[in-house]
């Protein structure tokens, strides 16, 4: 006897039904749960970030006590180039249960955003505990390694995760740069003709690694240098910055000012640059240069803030950082400096609402949990004061002694206080 449509469509509804009851009872995902991660995953896979966000902003909505829904939100954060939204992500992929590697590797991309190799580093060996085969991690720890010039170790990785992956492009071509400065020249063509075999598309780059034009090692930052000899300058620049060496950054970014006057990029770094050497004057100048071409980069603001911050012209660095807010809300360093300035001016409340909101925006940033940590012992809050100082201490802010000095009273930082700049600033 044949089926009606109505008696097919409650056979499939029933079926449905009892499958949801199922995959309940058992501990197993909602089919319509699966389908939605899928359906964002596939979004992600074919570089459609965007969309991406939406689709996974949605599912942690739907689902708020999965972690993959974090996690896999925080890796198109980064490739959305958002990095402080990525990090608070995979914060929120831990808080719902994360334990596993991906988490740990994608924590340490975003230190190595930041230019924080160290504790990129550290994060991968913890996610390398946890799945001692994961080839993505040790793709990521090789490069490490060979920036520090450590290659023969960069080879041992690079050969490990091979076994396990062997027609991943990228892998392949930072392992030829491996076995390139270990002298193993077969290796090298091995590893450059697989990466090419299988879709890497910057042989150019690995070309100009092995004539010896570019350098991967000690003084260089990338996952494979550029060709384009300007960006690789932007990068060796931004690594120098990042480990504190002001002045061989300055030496990069000025040649490249004057060879470039249209990269706005190293104008605003180079302004950042000149402020860590107090010259404050050529930063203003440096910046305004840099606003000149791109008046929507938030950092240029930020810069011109800071300026104005030095010079004690509280006001005009305020005015400076809200038009940083208007182009990113959520920029954490503009929120952190205003807390500064709020300090400073004896607005309390304001400077913990503010640290609070840049605390949400970068959870890990040490600059961040300090400032934020001075607020609070202003608003009488001892108990977040300390728990702000500890984490800042553990997320390696290096200037604890300053924050003591404020806590005892022998430094103040508030109206009347002689200090123009609290010296709590980074």
């Amino acid at each position: 006897m044949s089926e009606s449509t109505d008696q097919r469509a409650f056979r499939i509804g029933a079926a449905s039904a009892l499958l949801l009851a199922l995959c309940l009872a058992c501990g197993l995902p909602d089919p319509s749960q699966a389908e939605q991660l899928n359906a964002a995953t596939a979004l992600f896979d074919e570089g459609r970030y965007a969309e991406a966000e939406l689709s996974y902003l949605e599912y942690t909505e739907a689902w708020p006590d999965d972690p993959r829904g974090y996690s896999s939100l925080a890796f198109t954060l980064l490739e959305l180039d958002r990095v402080d939204e990525a990090e608070a992500a995979f914060v929120a992929a831990q808080d719902a249960g994360a334990t596993d590697s991906d988490t740990y590797l994608g924590l340490g991309r975003v230190a190595r955003e930041r230019g924080q190799d160290a504790v990129a580093m550290q994060h991968y060996r913890r996610g390398l505990e946890i799945s001692p085969n994961d080839a993505e991690i040790m793709g990521s720890m090789l490069v490490l390694e060979c920036l520090e010039g450590n290659y023969a170790e960069a080879v041992r990785l690079g050969e490990r995760a091979q076994a396990i992956t062997p027609r991943s492009p990228r892998l392949s071509a930072n392992l030829s740069v491996a076995y390139h400065y270990v002298g193993n020249r077969e290796g090298r063509d091995r590893a450059f003709q697989n990466a090419v075999d299988n879709g890497y598309d910057n042989a150019a780059s690995l070309q100009a690694v092995f004539r010896g034009e570019q350098v991967v090692g000690p003084g260089s930052n990338a996952q494979v240098l550029p060709a384009d000899p300007d960006e690789a300058d932007m990068i060796r620049a931004a690594r120098a910055f990042a480990e504190r060496r002001y002045p061989d950054a300055a030496r990069i970014l000025e040649p490249l000012t004057t060879r470039r006057p249209d990269l706005s990029r190293a104008w605003t770094t180079y302004g950042f640059t000149l402020l860590r050497l107090e010259r404050v004057d050529d930063a203003e100048r440096t910046f305004r240069r840099a606003e000149a071409l791109d008046p929507t980069f938030a950092d240029v603001w930020l810069g011109l803030g800071r300026v104005h911050a030095e010079r004690g012209e509280l006001e005009e660095a305020m005015v400076e950082y809200e038009r940083a807010l208007q182009i990113n809300p959520d920029d954490a360093q503009v929120l952190s400096s205003m807390v500064s300035i709020s300090c400073i001016r004896g607005e309390y409340d304001e400077s913990v609402q503010l640290g609070e909101r840049a605390r949400q925006h970068a959870p890990r940033d040490p600059t961040v949990a300090a400032n934020l940590s001075v607020a609070y012992h202003y608003v009488g809050n001892a108990q977040r004061r300390d728990e702000s100082y500890r984490q800042a201490l553990e997320l390696g802010y290096d200037a604890g002694p300053r924050l003591l000095e404020i806590f005892s009273g022998e430094t103040q930082v508030g109206p009347g206080s002689e200090r123009e700049a609290p010296p709590y600033v980074e």
